[in-house]
């Protein structure tokens, strides 16, 4: 029955199209391919087009190489969960809402290089990283390039800027300016990664910060990322420093002060009591607290709970994923706000300690509270 499906298909129509009508059956004819690289490299190319099927695509491909490949769509829902069709959209102001978005710009013409082996869709993404990792920005763009399928294409340079060590920021945004649909993720990882990599050394992270204003020409669009990588640092380390030192944060610019109150709601809301916690936390040294959760924890949530609106400043909060909170020059005030954040992404909604800001002596602590349960009702 095979051999007679396999003859009734029109032997110039590519194995990826002929997946979409009978995926089993185009499987089972790709396995009669004798050649292995050829094999695995028809396969890599349907799971390119339809990378939701990477269990039944992937356990016929034998390589390490390919194993590598299907691991990174198990693993990297962006392969997968953003639609292909079209770029990332651009930042035209304001503030992100889930996604770093670049501006408007021209991206610079790349001449495609050939891989130094025959096995091209694994080998020209293994010559890429190289490249980068060696600083050969343009080589590894080139190489990149090579790959005609956009998603294949735009991973690639993706895994190449990810292959950049910190702190070269130039180098690796030129990489993901190229990654397409997933050119945002790819700009959030480079962040994240600048970020834990300084750690709590503020020097590094200054060094970090400058270079946004170095490469990007709009002052608004380097705040709006200033911003988020405090953010990050909060989240990403203060929030999981052990133990937790306000001392190692004291020569922070002032602008991180709202970001480490961030910090500290983000582990003390899984305390008995958050409020005393984060008391505890902001007059004592090395405490020992819970860390900040992953986004895959079951107990915490990060989502935008707020709309933001001219009433208040705001900043990221928990990355980009937290959406914004809130802030207040007065420091009380603002650990609050912070406190009330982590409260309603923390699951369930920890609602009893928003309800008692209800009744907080301080009016605009009050109003907050009464917004963000209207918020969580929707």
């Amino acid at each position: 029955m095979l051999l007679i499906l396999i003859s009734c298909w029109d032997a110039e129509k590519p194995y990826a199209n002929r997946y979409e009508e009978e995926p089993e059956a185009t499987i089972a004819a790709v396995l009669e391919i004798d050649s292995i690289t050829e094999r695995e490299s028809v396969l890599l190319d349907i799971l390119s087009k339809n990378p939701k099927d990477v269990e039944r695509i992937c356990p016929h491909l034998q390589s390490k190489s390919a194993q590598e490949y299907c691991q990174r769509y198990r693993t990297r829902p962006h392969l997968w969960s953003i639609s292909p069709s079209k770029g990332a959209p651009n930042w035209t102001g304001g503030h992100f809402s889930e996604r770093l978005l670049f501006p408007s710009h021209s991206l610079e013409t790349i001449t495609p290089i050939r891989p130094s082996c025959a096995t091209e869709l694994s080998c020209a993404q293994k010559d890429a990283i190289v490249a980068a990792q060696q600083g050969n920005v343009e080589a590894s763009m080139g190489l990149c390039a090579s790959l005609e399928e956009g998603r294949i294409r735009w991973d690639c340079m993706f895994r190449a800027s990810e292959s950049i060590p910190p702190p070269n920021y130039s180098g690796a945004v030129r990489l993901c300016l190229h990654a397409g649909a997933y050119a945002p993720e790819c700009h959030n990882h480079l962040l994240l990664k600048m970020a834990t990599w300084a750690w709590i050394d503020l020097k590094k992270h200054q060094s970090a910060v400058s270079q946004f204003s170095k490469y990007w020409q709009d002052s608004l669009y380097t705040e709006q990322l200033k911003d988020v990588y405090w953010s990050m640092v909060a989240s990403r380390v203060a929030g999981v420093t052990q133990p937790f030192a306000m001392e190692d944060f004291n020569d922070y610019p002032s602008e991180f002060d709202t970001h480490l109150r961030s910090a500290i709601s983000l582990r003390a809301i899984f305390a008995a009591d958050p409020s005393l916690m984060a008391e505890d936390a902001q007059r004592k040294d090395h405490l020992q607290l819970t860390k900040a959760h992953g986004p895959n924890s079951p107990r915490f949530k990060p989502r935008p709970v707020w709309e933001t609106g001219s009433e208040y400043e705001w900043i990221y909060y928990c990355d980009i994923r937290g959406g914004m909170r809130p802030t207040s020059t007065d420091s009380r005030v603002d650990m609050k706000f912070a406190l009330m954040t982590a409260a309603a992404m923390h699951n369930p909604p920890k609602t009893d300690l928003i309800r008692l800001y209800q009744s907080d002596e301080d009016a605009s602590v009050q109003a907050a509270a009464q917004t963000l349960l209207e918020n969580l009702k929707r």
